[in-house]
């Protein structure tokens, strides 16, 4: 079947075949087949809207092209991943292709959103009797991520930032560590480089990054830390990019120092002075920071981040932090252990 053939074969002015389509995108692999459907899907949905046909088609017309633009996104990550050549050995670019960058921009944030996630949207759209557009879908899915992200406190430590946590916990090859709030599992992947033989133990709400984790760490709970028993014997560190939504920064450590002899933690700096007091509960200072007036914890060091985080988001974006931020280590005081001071650096 020729290229116009197999596009008109499920885009026809009077019949538009989405499932059908979808079926076809999902198999092609052809650039130019898939830009095809997706100039023919965009053409059709103008024409439809300039003679007033009904919305369900101009709707029908704007998801084929939003299905194309979605697998001509997956087709530019897979032509442009390096090392990817053609049959003559010449490296691929978007002008080969014809493709502009903010095209293969806009069409890879299509094909970032996860397939429910778009079906979702559109179902929404439908129903509500609006327009489909590329910007639209990538706007209204992006701020669904977020609200997500939000939901879960899934903001996701900088690999190099996770390195020098893991440094500034100073453990043994063989450490048992503890990640309470593990995500993409930055700090994971850390421990396990920079400790060959550690024992990684991680937790986290979000089902959808649990098969990643499983890779690097040895044991993997689904589920709130907070809720969880208290291990009968410590870990030897607790290394964690703490939650805070809602004062949970301050529940997090006072967790985690009930778990582990040392506590790596990332947090804002208003955590070090904020009693954040909430109903019914006690404040940060009360939570973690008497524990060290009380010679019970030291506070061993504290590392002053120079410039703000750039956050992984869920949506795999990065995204700039609004608070300045601190690396505290916090250090159980033992029998005959020798009080000292702080060591204050900027990093």
């Amino acid at each position: 079947m020729t290229r116009d053939a197999a596009a008109l074969s499920f885009v026809e002015t009077g019949e538009l075949d989405v499932e059908r389509a979808a079926a076809w995108l999902a198999r092609c692999r052809d650039v130019d087949d898939v830009r095809d459907v997706r100039d023919k899907a965009r053409a059709i949905e103008i024409y439809q809207r300039a003679r007033g046909a009904s919305l369900a088609a101009q709707q029908d017309a704007a998801e084929i092209a939003l299905r194309a633009e979605r697998r001509l996104g997956e087709l530019c990550v897979a032509v442009l991943t390096p090392g990817r050549k053609r049959s003559h050995d010449a490296t691929v670019s978007l002008s080969d292709l014809g493709i502009s960058k903010s095209q293969s921009s806009r069409w890879q944030k299509l094909a970032a959103i996860p397939e429910s996630d778009f079906v979702a949207h559109v179902g929404r759209v439908r129903e509500r009797g609006e327009r489909l557009t590329t910007s639209g879908t990538i706007t209204a899915t992006s701020c669904a991520e977020h609200a997500r992200a939000v939901a879960l406190s899934q903001w996701n430590t900088p690999d190099d930032l996770a390195r020098r946590m893991v440094e500034l916990a100073e453990l043994a090859p063989n450490a048992c560590v503890l990640e309470p709030s593990a995500g993409t599992g930055a700090i994971v992947r850390a421990v396990r480089e920079a400790l060959r033989y550690a024992h990684v133990t991680a937790y986290e709400l979000d089902p959808a990054l649990l098969e990643d984790l499983r890779e690097h760490a040895q044991v993997v709970h689904e589920g709130d830390f907070l809720a969880a028993p208290i291990p009968s014997r410590r870990y030897d560190a607790s290394i964690q990019n703490s939650p805070y939504e809602g004062g949970l920064d301050g529940r997090f450590l006072e967790r985690a120092m009930a778990c582990a002899g040392v506590v790596v933690a990332l947090l804002r700096t208003n955590a070090l002075h904020g009693s954040d007091e909430r109903e019914g509960q006690e404040g940060r200072y009360e939570q973690v920071w008497s524990k060290v007036s009380a010679g019970q914890w030291a506070l061993t060091h504290l590392r002053y981040l120079r410039k703000r985080p750039q956050f992984e988001s869920a949506a795999a974006t990065q995204v700039g932090a609004k608070s300045d931020f601190v690396v505290v280590r916090l250090e159980l005081a033992e029998d005959g252990f020798a009080r000292r001071g702080t060591d204050v650096d900027w990093w």
